[in-house]
Parts: C-alpha cells; structure tokens; sequence
C-alpha cells in the first residue's frame, strides 16, 4: 500500500502558500484599483456602445479579436453578421475610432447594455478585445485558474 500522506502534507502546504500569495495579489489590486479613477465614458460614447456591444458579442461570442476581425466578421451573410455591419455603420467611425471607443469601454469597467468590454492585449493587428457578459474580475480570475492548472498539470 502507498502512503499519500506526504504528497497530501506538500500539496496542502502549497495550497496555503498559494492563498496567502492570493490574499497578498487582491490586497494590492484594491490599492491599486482605489488609486486609479476608472475612464468616465461621455454619453456620446454610452449611445454608440449600446446597440455596438451586443453585435459585437453575437457575432464574435467569446472570441478575442482586432477591429479588424470585426469588420471582417461584419461581411458575414450570418443574421449576427448583418446586425454587427448595421451597427458598425451606425457609428460613422473608421476602424481607428471604433479602436480606441472599444478602449474608452474596457476602461471605463462599465457594463453597457449587460455587456462589458475587454481589452486583451496588443497584437501585430492591433488591440485585441473581447466583449461579453462577464466582469474584468471574472476574467483575471479565469485566467489565474488556467495558469495554475497548467502548472498542475506539468
């Protein structure tokens, strides 16, 4: 029979090692988050993202993608893709507008007709966005779990 008590003792002395790191992370994000007044998003802005963020969440789901996916999601022959030309269109922006609202939005931290905006990070195409349902804190919270599941699994 094989004693599994001294990987339990290390995987529970790891754990606890974890969560104190944990504790430590979300105590210096709070500090950080109270520091740094969220972008105000102009009311300009709120009627653009209103029918803008809903498109864009039918026809990408949870993809991440550049502005430039999206205006090539948007030619489409899909009822998503024709909802996220309309709506591209009603904004009267170029792609560098469209950018750099989508950016004001996952700043702002707001959630705009149930949706939030996300910057992901840079890409050689540009900024790389999600939009969707679900908080920044989901999402940093996701993203840890797959990390240390990763690092589990190795």
């Amino acid at each position: 029979m094989i004693d599994d008590a001294p990987t339990i003792g290390r995987a529970c002395a790891l754990l606890v090692v974890v969560i104190d790191e944990l504790r430590g992370l979300r105590s210096d994000l709070a500090g950080r988050k109270a520091a740094k007044n969220p972008r105000v998003l102009s009311a300009d802005d709120v009627r653009v993202l209103l029918p803008l963020l809903p498109a864009i969440a039918a026809a990408m789901g949870d993809e991440t993608f550049t502005v430039h996916h999206l205006t090539a999601a948007a030619q489409g022959r899909t009822r998503a893709a024709k909802t996220l030309r309309a709506a591209l269109d009603a904004t009267g922006m170029n792609p560098l507008q469209i950018g750099r609202l989508l950016r004001r939005a996952a700043e702002s931290e707001m959630q705009i007709a149930g949706f939030h905006a996300h910057r992901i990070g840079p890409s050689r195409e540009g900024a790389m966005f999600c939009v969707d349902a679900k908080s920044r804190e989901h999402h940093l919270a996701s993203g840890i779990a797959q990390a240390l599941h990763g690092r589990l699994q190795s």
